[in-house]
């Protein structure tokens, strides 16, 4: 789950994401959705993204 308190800074967010895992193509994926899932999330955030 990924999140922002607006939608631009979410898009910005998931870009990077994005471009890290195409750069790390040996990147633990298990390791990357377990951070992920378990890192702290606002939800007060009107914004939000799993998947």
């Amino acid at each position: 789950m990924i999140s922002a308190k607006t939608l631009p800074a979410l898009n910005a967010h998931e870009d990077r994401l994005r471009a890290y895992l195409a750069a790390s193509p040996g990147v633990d994926m298990r390791a990357v959705a377990s951070t992920l899932a378990m890192t702290r999330v606002d939800v007060r955030t009107p914004w939000g993204a799993a998947g």
